[in-house]
């Protein structure tokens, strides 16, 4: 009789009310709800860290008078210089105006991402340290600030088209993908670049004095001429391959195959360099920091 009582007492009841489960075995594989929140979540974790990249734009120029416009600002006076000063070595050149700030625009993006790169850890290291988020994050929070820079430096080309009578034509829509194409392979870079440069800090001086000189071996104000030395540099600088993939459909016309091909080509081996060194040395960076 107590023995009854007692396999009465732990009985579950048979209905209206909730049942006990189980844990789930070692050998049970993970549902696919459980596969679904957990991408919703790391979904929404990298939307978080693109509103960070945007909080950290807002706060550089914040109590500012004109505040973001600053950036068209600078691209504005800076393409200014360079047209008064190299403007009349390319008087019969015609659109010479809108070729230079097209390509102060789009080299603005580039070189952003080369030299936020190599500090895109070592500005993080309170956030590394602390919380285990992969680096991947940081390269996105980066980026999405580098993207809005270029969003608004890139206000200033609109004026400059309107005047000129750029064409409105078909060859617009590569911008998106061009842009994209940057910043996948350029994000791709700042991986590699980041991880270098936690583990050597003249990584970021070097890139900075590297980046001087490229200004002046890439396109920007000057035009390649066939057959010259300024055609060779053109064509063996992938600063000038990516730097026409978005300067050429501003200007109205495609990008050639040969662009395409070469920055696509470009950016698979960047991104494969990207994924061994962040798989092999991305452990370390917390201990390089």
């Amino acid at each position: 009789m107590q023995s009854d009582r007692d396999t009465s007492a732990l009985a579950l009841p048979e209905s209206g009310g909730d049942t006990i489960k189980s844990p789930p075995s070692a050998g049970e594989t993970i549902s696919s709800r459980d596969m679904s929140k957990r991408k919703r979540l790391r979904d929404w974790h990298i939307v978080n860290w693109c509103l960070l990249g945007w909080y950290d734009f807002i706060l550089q120029h914040r109590r500012t008078i004109v505040g973001p416009l600053w950036q068209t600002l600078q691209i504005a006076v800076w393409a200014a210089g360079l047209v008064i000063v190299f403007g009349p070595f390319h008087a019969g050149q015609p659109n010479y105006i809108p070729y230079v700030v097209a390509g102060l625009v789009v080299w603005g993006l580039l070189s952003s991402c080369l030299q936020s790169g190599t500090a895109v850890f070592t500005t993080n290291a309170a956030l590394i340290l602390n919380i285990p988020n992969p680096l991947t994050l940081y390269v996105i929070r980066s980026l999405s600030l580098i993207t809005l820079r270029f969003a608004f430096q890139l206000l200033v080309f609109v004026p400059v088209a309107i005047y000129y009578h750029l064409p409105i034509n078909m060859s617009l829509l590569w911008i998106v993908p061009g842009t994209l194409l940057i910043l996948v392979c350029f994000g791709s870079g700042m991986m590699i670049l980041g991880v270098v440069g936690a583990r050597m800090r003249d990584l970021e001086h070097l890139i900075t004095a590297v980046m001087r000189f490229l200004f002046f071996a890439t396109p920007i104000f000057w035009i390649p001429d066939q057959g010259t030395l300024r055609s060779f540099l053109a064509l063996a600088n992938p600063m000038a391959w990516f730097l026409d993939l978005v300067r050429l459909p501003l200007l109205g016309q495609s990008p050639s195959v040969q662009i395409l091909m070469l920055c696509t080509v470009m950016t698979v081996l960047i991104m494969t360099a990207a994924s061994v060194v962040h798989r092999r040395y991305g452990r370390f960076v917390p201990t390089w920091l």
